[in-house]
């Protein structure tokens, strides 16, 4: 996203050798008055002209300065962001030489408000400040475009805030400090970090780890799927799918070959929960149950073409249904950057609408931050048998074989 601003608004002040230099200033005017000293009258004029040529190029190398800003709108923890600047000098006389961009990164809370270091949630971390970074151009020419950039690493998720911008200048003499103030701010959405799904999660995926569930492949796919083809027989096909007119004519067993119907898609739900007076460690589960949910999230949708249902409950719920799509796993991502956990998520309500919408035949997966609770959250008498559901306890050790965080 792009940001282009000119400055309008310009200010000056003393740096910090520019008030020891006023300060020698003042006491070489004050000599010069009371002992009537000529020369002391004249260096004082020498050091205020230097003083005024500061002022006066410091405010005109800003003036018709230019800044846009190149930044990404979403990536995921533990990625680098690289923010970009373009700074054009309009003039089409004077270059502008030892230019400063100072921008400002804040993690903003789920309202959008700063969020102050007695506001972080984060539990056991110390209290954190706004980071200021500064960008230096050393020259840029009349009438050309120079170009910088900065990289940093954001660890946590959630919703920050680039900006204001504070381009400054101190050229020539380092007396006085010229700048003007951007407010052109970005927001950036950090999803939680990604991972990789190992060991048994493609089974949990296409539903042969389900308890009661080992059947092999080629016994269902008998019964299910359209007739596109003849083959020949193998050893340990089934006598009920031999084609016996095919039979008769190569004098050879033939069998009928399906196309292989997939199950109905895939559905996840993350069941966010934290108690109230959450530990570190209970904290660290929650947050490793949102990275295991946004990699189930990225790797299904990356390799599923098909009917998808994904919910998250935490302090609220959100539903997301439809096909399959690079837009939905965004819009999911987007969500998981900002939810937050509570002590009580409405998890129920997600399994119920996976029963009443009639999704027996897609896959259940639910990634929680606890042991499973199922009757405690559905109705077992009123529960499809069909419809069977995988629990992931991220605070067992079982989580291990699934799942592992990417540079850990």
């Amino acid at each position: 996203m792009r940001h282009d601003s000119t400055i309008r608004r310009r200010h000056v002040w003393f740096s910090r050798e520019g008030i020891s230099f006023l300060f020698v200033l003042t006491f070489i005017v004050v000599g010069a008055v009371i002992r009537q000293v000529n020369l002391l009258f004249v260096l004082a004029g020498l050091l205020i002209a230097a003083l005024l040529i500061n002022w006066r190029y410091a405010m005109a190398s800003i003036r018709k300065l230019s800044v846009r800003r190149h930044a990404p709108q979403l990536l995921h923890a533990g990625q680098t962001l690289v923010v970009d600047f373009d700074i054009e000098n309009r003039s089409q006389t004077m270059a502008s030489c030892n230019v400063n961009i100072r921008d400002r990164i804040q993690r903003l809370n789920v309202s959008g408000s700063e969020r102050n270091s007695a506001e972080t949630r984060t539990i056991g971390r110390k209290r954190r400040r706004p980071v200021k970074i500064n960008v230096n151009f050393p020259e840029i020419p009349a009438g050309q475009v120079s170009n910088g950039h900065y990289r940093c690493l954001l660890t946590e998720r959630g919703k920050y805030r680039l900006g204001p911008l504070v381009v400054s200048t101190r050229f020539p003499l380092g007396l006085v400090w010229a700048f003007g103030l951007l407010r052109q701010n970005h927001t950036i959405e950090v999803a939680p970090r990604l991972g990789r799904l190992v060991g048994k999660w493609a089974e949990l995926v296409h539903g042969r780890a389900r308890s009661g569930e080992h059947r092999s492949q080629r016994y269902s796919s008998e019964a299910s799927g359209d007739f596109y083809s003849i083959r020949p027989w193998r050893s340990g096909d089934s006598r009920r799918s031999i084609h016996w007119r095919s039979s008769a004519k190569t004098g050879q067993l033939e069998v009928r070959q399906f196309e292989e119907q997939r199950d109905g898609g895939v559905a996840l739900i993350l069941d966010f929960w934290r108690p109230a007076a959450a530990t570190e460690t209970q904290a660290a589960f929650a947050e490793l149950a949102a990275s295991v949910m946004a990699t189930a999230v990225d790797q299904t949708l990356r390799e599923l073409n098909g009917p998808f249902y994904a919910a998250i409950a935490g302090e609220s719920t959100k539903h997301f249904d439809g096909i399959s799509s690079l837009e939905m796993r965004k819009e999911i991502f987007r969500y998981l950057a900002i939810a937050q956990p509570d002590e009580s998520p409405d998890t129920g309500e997600c399994l119920e609408r996976c029963k009443q919408e009639g999704r027996i035949k897609q896959q259940l997966i639910v990634i929680s931050t606890r042991p499973e609770c199922l009757p405690q959250l559905i109705d077992k008498p009123d529960w499809p048998v069909s419809l069977q559901v995988c629990w992931m306890d991220v605070s067992s050790p079982e989580i291990e074989s699934l799942f592992r965080l990417d540079g850990i």
